[in-house]
């Protein structure tokens, strides 16, 4: 009797295990897949909808304007591997007059979750053609016409970001200069690879309401969306993204990699944004040793700066190439 009772406790035991395990795989396949269909942003467990970019009417009317605006312009569609043999996609877009310290210039535009590059940066395309920036814009892994099955959260994409940059040093030489941007994910992504940058073309960055560490991103979500706390559904997703992804979400933490960056910044980011909330840019603003400058949008929600703000996002991003590009931006206090 007695064996059959840890027997059973045992078979009860492993049930459970697998039970959560699936559930586990569940939720990462939700959050992580391409092919996931996921439920609308909730606010503290209940239907009160904030949306990120793409469900914002205002944003994709921005977007479809931009598109128009391209379509004056020269693109060229160019493809890379990755480093995990991906073929990943991007559009290129020449600059309307040489930069005025006469360099070549060139921004790269890492988009949002679940987005793809047009639908985020086709808006500032003429900002940026104008003012003297050709503009590389991915689609990131496992989004828009790249491969992949799964997302990589920023994390993945930090290697990809570094990649597109190699790409241009190879094509337009050693002389150009580059500015690397994201918004989002993208941001996230672009921080973490200035932790790990080696390419001396890559002269400053901007992120624009990127999030500081993925676990803390994803918790927020994980109750928001659900009304579920990070145990034990988080610490099975990240289990599962190691499985899958290569990495423990812990791992992702923009926070952590700017530490290894002294290049300038520009942090971005809308007064009223529930997705990634306001004090993930403080703690990164106070956290980083660089050339750092702060632009908080009024009345911006998520990724929504540039739409509500056009003419003072120009104008921060005037002043701060201004400074990041000047022969002795060591001097200059931003």
């Amino acid at each position: 009797m007695k064996k059959f009772i840890i027997s059973a406790v045992a078979t009860a035991a492993a049930l459970s295990a697998i039970s959560l395990m699936c559930d586990g795989l569940y939720m990462f396949n939700l959050t992580m897949s391409r092919k996931a269909q996921v439920p609308s942003h909730k606010k503290n467990g209940k239907n009160k909808e904030v949306p990120p970019q793409n469900e914002c009417n205002e944003y994709m009317d921005f977007a479809d304007k931009g598109k128009e605006y391209l379509k004056t312009k020269y693109t060229e569609k160019v493809q890379i591997i990755s480093e995990d043999r991906k073929k990943l996609s991007a559009t290129i877009v020449l600059s309307n007059a040489v930069h005025t310290d006469g360099k070549l210039k060139f921004t790269v535009c890492i988009h949002g979750y679940r987005s793809n590059g047009l639908n985020d940066f086709a808006m500032m395309a003429e900002y940026f053609t104008d003012a003297g920036f050709g503009m590389l814009i991915p689609d990131n892994r496992s989004h828009g016409e790249s491969e992949g099955k799964y997302i990589g959260f920023g994390w993945n994409d930090r290697k990809d970001c570094l990649s597109w940059c190699e790409y241009l040093v190879k094509r337009y030489g050693e002389d150009i200069e580059i500015v690397l941007m994201g918004i989002s994910m993208g941001a996230t992504a672009v921080m973490a690879a200035l932790g790990e940058n080696t390419i001396p073309q890559i002269k400053c960055a901007v992120e624009d309401c990127g999030y500081s560490n993925a676990w803390e991103e994803l918790s927020l979500q994980l109750y928001n969306t659900y009304g579920l706390k990070p145990f034990p559904a988080l610490y099975l997703v990240s289990i599962w993204n190691k499985i899958i992804n290569g990495y423990f979400i812990s791992e992702n933490n923009a926070l952590k990699q700017i530490k290894n960056s002294k290049l300038p910044i520009l942090f971005i980011h809308g007064e009223n944004d529930r997705y990634v909330p306001l004090y993930m840019v403080n703690k990164l603003y106070e956290a980083y040793e660089g050339p750092k400058m702060l632009y908080i949008a009024p009345n911006a929600a998520h990724a929504q700066s540039f739409i509500k703000n056009q003419e003072n996002y120009k104008k921060k991003l005037d002043e701060f190439f201004s400074s990041a590009f000047s022969e002795h931006k060591d001097d200059v206090a931003l």
